[in-house]
């Protein structure tokens, strides 16, 4: 069982890695942190006050990494423990760090799209990191806009069932969204058809 003392240390790490430069420096800084805790509720408030810091910094590559390992030591610790009493806190600042790694997928995903369609890159690399994005990061805000790209990249490469997929998704898992109408549309393009509505959507 993850005893108190090693979630504690475990979550201080988290904190400082999540507000620091260097990979490096944060290690040091946890080996002295750890020291100063007296209360799992410390730990708790510290680190909440270190993910709101972090989230309105402008996001750079050293960063990146850091909000990656952050994820990894976030994960690890309900691998470790999935019954901890932390879990609910540590279940919100991971969707916040995958939060992050969405917007940074989807945003390169976008460029790659964007040469593609000028006529100067290849698909590959836009499509992967979509599908990494709908792999990984389940809750992220913009899933609705993912799958719209796979989609249309989908039907662009002639790959018609799975374009009808993602677009039935979108209209099914996100009716609300902004993008349901022009997913219609494509559908109505490849030829709408009904039997292959909400439910009959692949995995």
């Amino acid at each position: 069982m993850f005893s108190h003392r090693r979630i504690g240390f475990t979550l201080v790490l988290i904190s400082l890695l999540l507000i620091s430069s260097s990979v490096s420096q944060a290690q040091e800084d946890a080996t002295a942190g750890a020291e100063r805790i007296e209360s799992a509720e410390e730990i708790v408030r510290k680190a909440e006050e270190d993910v709101r810091s972090f989230s309105t910094k402008e996001l750079i590559r050293n960063r990146l990494v850091v909000v990656i390992r952050a994820e990894r030591q976030l994960k690890k610790i309900l691998q470790l423990d999935p019954n901890t009493p932390l879990r609910d806190w540590v279940e919100e600042n991971l969707s916040k760090a995958q939060e992050i790694l969405g917007q940074h997928y989807l945003l390169i995903a976008r460029f790659y799209l964007s040469r593609y369609n000028d006529g100067s890159g290849r698909v590959k690399g836009a499509e992967s990191r979509l599908l990494h994005i709908v792999r990984e990061y389940p809750r992220f805000s913009q899933t609705d806009e993912v799958l719209l790209l796979l989609g249309k990249i989908y039907k662009r490469t002639e790959q018609l069932e799975d374009a009808t997929n993602y677009f039935w998704k979108l209209i099914c898992q996100h009716p609300t969204s902004e993008h349901v109408s022009e997913a219609y549309e494509q559908l109505g393009e490849i030829g709408f058809d009904a039997a292959k509505g909400c439910d009959n959507l692949k995995p």
